[in-house]
This record gives C-alpha cells, sequence and structure tokens, in this order.
C-alpha cells in the first residue's frame, strides 16, 4: 500500500470505529472521535511501518476500490482490522475479492487462521463474512442502564 493510502484510509478507519461507538455504545460524537483516533494511533503507533501490520489497497481495473489492514498475530493467526470498499464500489463483489486476495497472500506467508470483528449492526458485512466461510465464535452483548443514579460503590 502506498503511504498516501495509508494516510487517506486513517481517517476512514477512525469513522467507522466512532460509528461503532456511537450506533452500539451510545457514545457521544466527540468522545467516540476521540476514542476512534486513540485506538489508531494505538493500533499503528508507526504508521504504515508498524512491524506486524500490513496494508493492500484493492484495485479494480487500475482503480482504487478500497483497502485492508490487517495483523499479523503469530505464526499460523492474523487479524482484520478493517476491510472497506469505497462506497461507489459496495455491492459489486469487491469485498468478497479483498477478502480472497487477502487469503491468497497469507497462505504463502504461512497463516492458516484469520480473526475479524464486525459490527452487530453491519449485516451486510456479517453475511459476506459468514458467506466467504467465517464463523461466529463468541458474541460480546449489552445493555443500557437507565436511570441509574447512585454509584454502586
Amino acid at each position: 500500500m502506498a503511504r498516501s493510502g495509508f494516510d487517506d484510509g486513517v481517517p476512514i478507519a477512525v469513522d467507522v470505529y466512532a460509528e461503532g461507538l456511537i450506533r452500539n455504545q451510545h457514545v457521544d460524537a466527540t468522545a467516540a472521535r476521540a476514542a476512534g483516533e486513540k485506538a489508531v494511533a494505538d493500533l499503528f503507533p508507526q504508521g504504515i511501518d508498524t512491524p506486524g501490520m500490513l496494508f493492500f489497497d484493492g484495485l479494480a481495473d487500475g482503480v482504487k476500490i478500497g483497502w485492508v489492514w490487517l495483523a499479523l498475530k503469530s505464526l499460523n493467526t492474523s487479524h482484520i482490522y478493517m476491510i472497506f470498499v469505497m462506497e461507489g464500489s459496495r455491492g459489486r463483489g469487491h469485498g468478497r475479492a479483498l477478502i480472497q486476495a487477502v487469503e491468497r497472500e497469507l497462505v504463502g506467508r504461512g497463516v492458516r487462521q484469520i480473526t475479524l470483528n464486525v459490527f452487530a449492526y453491519n449485516e451486510s458485512a456479517r453475511r459476506l463474512y459468514q458467506s466467504v466461510g467465517f464463523k461466529p465464535v463468541s458474541q460480546l452483548m449489552t445493555k443500557t442502564i437507565n436511570n441509574c443514579r447512585e454509584p454502586l460503590m
């Protein structure tokens, strides 16, 4: 991935992370954005040069349609932090193609398992991941507590 691609992807990653916090944890927009910026900075302290991180642009007919950020977690496991397909390129099989390209790259590196997280509200992503063989292995559940005024301790 070219450095410009990485730099272009950072604000999108922050926005996607913040949206998940707003929708799932009812965090206000300012706090969600700050948390997104911190999460990206923590994951990529050296930017595109962060050891163990891989960044791939997705191209279709020479035009960038999206990108993938992933980490090599161990000798045989990788974690996809983000698959992003640009809005005008969605619904054309590009997400599937990006995952398949990542799989080919990782097989060549000896990786045998890929993990990822997906927000529950993102139905289209969940369907895509399941259609290419990802299976749910855990589920984080939340409950918003209303009218809580006194701390327990």
